[in-house]
């Protein structure tokens, strides 16, 4: 799909940093298509640990997408459910492709949202239209609990196709000393992908005092630019109630300076969502993470980590989307002893190194500034390939990662592997969200679902999905999810020796899904797609 600069869309709205990555208005009539199903064969009973009572309190959230028209959309907000079905109290902020808006929701009996058992629900949130009075503008979202904490969501209104992730609030006026960020989305300006991680400090209430960034625009990047005095503060009408302020970066990049605004949500104390939303023709969103005991040399760094990166690549002056992840081993001493990387790119899965290759020239560096900036880089023998990333760490086992590899613009997160799975304790309640780009389609879809796997991996049961593929399939609640789950050894490894899901919804749009699954922990994995048919990626989380 290409915009009418020529360069294609496909790829830009892929980021790993949980949040990643809006608000569009319901159409009259769209609600009953949003149940669309047609299966014959009817999902499990839900049953669990969860209730209505499980989403208690204030909530952040952040969602990316594509729009009904196919172009980038971003929210992020507040929400406040009181464990009885009820939405007291709600706002957004949304980017619709540079267009800026801010809604206050409507709160219960208009806004509300239902429990099962397994732990996914529907949130409904409304406002009054902006246009017409007297109306309202519906939105739906299938929410899944990967615990009373937070969880997963898409939406599924049929106005947009979008992921994201919501997480309990405890809202401060407190910032930390300094923070690791990443955000990415789109360059309206050059109608391309863009990404920017980094780091920047505070005086803990109301300035930014400095920094360091790395901008990856249209596959061009900046290398390390510094980052001036700007704002921070909670905004004094909403802050308080919601979380919600502003923050300034002021930077130099290739000569030009730039004074980028974004509106935050705080999670809490050392977690920040936010969106840009200044008039610099962006669209892009993103997470900031508090920065605690830095690595400063490369014998700080040692061990196994999962990097996992989306975004698009150029090939032939196209640009196609593009997802990888990888197993990657620093040896305390700037070099890497291993490194294996899954890549589907424009719906071509490949493993590096392939059969008959190695990996080459394989190092990484950290810097010694304090500012957690690293990079990491090596080399397919046999195609020559330099895979090549710059990455910014909030502590020495996490931090966020940006894909700098020829023609390429992609980001994610990069951290330690700490899994050592077996057979028993893989089994348990999963909840799972992918998204990517159909290849049918040229678009974005969405999967949102739950299921087990049971001891010894095997068959899954208890699964249920929720899936949006715009514009070849209306949103689909509640379809049943059949599948498989192979563990392979201890379940850390990677490419062709990583564990295996594949996920099989009839209902919809090449109903089979194949998935290499990397385990950062015994809890926490990182799905990423292996079909022609799509290129996807996203989280698995067991359910606590």
């Amino acid at each position: 799909m290409k915009n009418a600069n020529g360069n294609s869309r496909d790829g830009q709205r892929f980021s790993i940093v949980q949040g990643f990555f809006c608000a569009a208005l319901l159409l009259a009539g769209l609600t009953a298509a949003c149940g669309g199903g047609g299966g014959t064969v009817a999902p499990p009973p839900p049953t669990g640990m969860y209730s209505l009572s499980s989403l208690s309190g204030s909530y952040a959230f952040t969602m990316t997408g594509e729009d009904g028209s196919g172009d980038p959309i971003i929210r992020i907000g507040s929400f406040q459910a009181d464990g009885a079905g009820n939405i007291t109290a709600a706002i957004e902020d949304v980017n619709d492709s540079g267009t800026i808006d801010q809604f206050l929701f409507t709160p219960a009996p208009t806004s509300v949202y239902t429990m099962n058992g397994d732990g996914k629900g529907v949130l409904t949130l409304v406002h009054p239209d902006a246009v017409v009075a007297g109306t309202n503008d519906v939105f739906t979202f299938t929410i899944t609990l990967t615990s009373t904490s937070g969880g997963l969501m898409i939406e599924t209104d049929g106005s947009s196709t979008m992921s994201g992730t919501f997480t309990k609030q405890s809202i401060t006026a407190n910032f930390a000393p300094s923070y690791a960020f990443d955000t990415s989305g789109v360059d309206l300006n050059l109608g391309a992908s863009e990404s920017i991680v980094g780091a920047f400090t505070t005086n803990g209430t109301s300035a930014v005092t400095g920094g360091t960034l790395d901008d990856n625009d249209a596959a061009t990047p900046s290398g390390p630019s510094p980052i001036g005095a700007g704002t921070l503060a909670l905004d004094p009408t909403y802050g308080s109630q919601y979380g919600r302020g502003s923050f300034q970066i002021n930077t130099t990049i290739g000569g030009q300076i730039f004074s980028l605004t974004f509106e935050f949500y705080v999670v809490d104390g050392n977690h920040l969502y936010f969106v840009e939303e200044d008039v610099s023709g962006k669209a892009t969103a993103g997470t900031a993470t508090a920065q605690s005991a830095v690595p400063t040399s490369v014998a700080q760094l040692n061990g196994n980590f999962v990097l996992a990166v989306g975004g698009g690549t150029f090939n032939q002056g196209l640009f196609g989307p593009l997802t990888r992840a990888a197993v990657v081993a620093p040896n305390g001493n700037g070099a890497l002893t291993s490194a294996v990387l899954d890549q589907n790119f424009s719906n071509g899965p490949s493993v590096f190194p392939a059969s008959g290759s190695s990996i080459s020239a394989a190092a990484y560096t950290i810097d010694a500034s304090g500012d957690g900036r690293g990079t990491l880089s090596f080399t397919d023998v046999k195609s020559g390939f330099q895979f090549v990333y710059v990455f910014y760490l909030a502590t020495a086992s996490q931090g966020y990662i940006q894909d700098d590899s020829g023609a390429t613009t992609a980001d994610g997160s990069l951290t330690a592997q700490t899994a050592n799975l077996s057979s028993s304790s893989i089994a348990g309640n999963y909840a799972f969200n992918w998204s990517g780009i159909n290849a049918d389609s040229g678009n974005e879809e969405d999967f949102v679902g739950v299921f087990t796997i049971p001891s010894g991996g095997g068959a899954i049961t208890n699964g249920v999905v929720d899936f949006v593929q715009l514009p070849i399939k209306n949103p689909h609640a509640d379809q049943v999810l059949t599948g498989t789950f192979t563990l392979n050894g201890t379940g850390t490894g990677a490419g062709a020796a990583a564990s295996t899901l594949q996920l099989v919804s009839p209902n919809a749009d090449a109903p089979t899904a194949n998935f290499h699954v990397y385990a950062i922990s015994d809890t926490s994995f990182i799905l990423v797609g292996t079909d022609t048919t799509r290129v996807v990626i996203g989280p698995l989380q067991l359910q606590q």
